[in-house]
């Protein structure tokens, strides 16, 4: 009973991993209530999976690779809703340098014929270690890949709606400054 509900969530943020932005937004609902407020500071905000790739994919391959492992799923499954909590952990690297960010989740999902998709995740932040600079320089080489270079300086193109989000969203690329003061 419990592998279909793990498996979504394992699938996400594998597929984060490997940039697959199809498959992260095939385990999502059609709506997902997303929110990184005890990262960031901003408010919890309900999303398309489109919305969703899209931030994460004018932020993510700022970095060389990331790696986020999930383990200790406590699941409360109900009738066609569950409710997981687990512990998460995310590397983000840019060569030999590592940004850590540590915490727990709590996602909710829910049952759609015989599949099992995300509807709601809220990220409770921990603690982060190693080169907290990473988000800056991760952002600042999307910059340039934005303006037509990527990240390893060879020409890259991103469409307007990638630009806008990048600009305007940033779901959690705000993180350095809201909690500088922390550590």
């Amino acid at each position: 009973m419990t592998a279909p509900i793990i498996q979504p969530i394992k699938a996400l943020f594998a597929s984060v991993d490997a940039r697959d932005w199809q498959q992260v937004r095939a385990v999502m609902d059609a709506h997902v209530l997303l929110d990184y407020s005890s990262m960031n500071g901003n408010p919890a905000t309900n999303l398309t999976p489109g919305e969703i790739t899209s931030a994460w994919e004018a932020f993510l391959p700022g970095f060389d690779r990331t790696q986020h492992e999930v383990s200790g799923f406590d699941i409360q499954p109900g009738d066609h809703l569950a409710m997981v909590h687990m512990r998460g952990e995310a590397q983000h690297w840019i060569g030999d340098d590592c940004w850590l960010v540590a915490g727990t989740y709590d996602i909710t999902l829910c049952e759609v014929g015989d599949r099992w998709l995300i509807m709601s995740m809220k990220f409770n932040f921990e603690s982060q270690g190693g080169d907290t600079s990473l988000p800056a320089r991760a952002q600042e080489r999307m910059k340039k890949n934005l303006s037509g270079l990527s990240p390893s300086g060879t020409t890259g193109r991103h469409s307007y709606e990638h630009k806008k989000l990048y600009n305007n969203e940033r779901i959690c690329f705000d993180f350095q400054k809201q909690h500088q003061r922390r550590f």
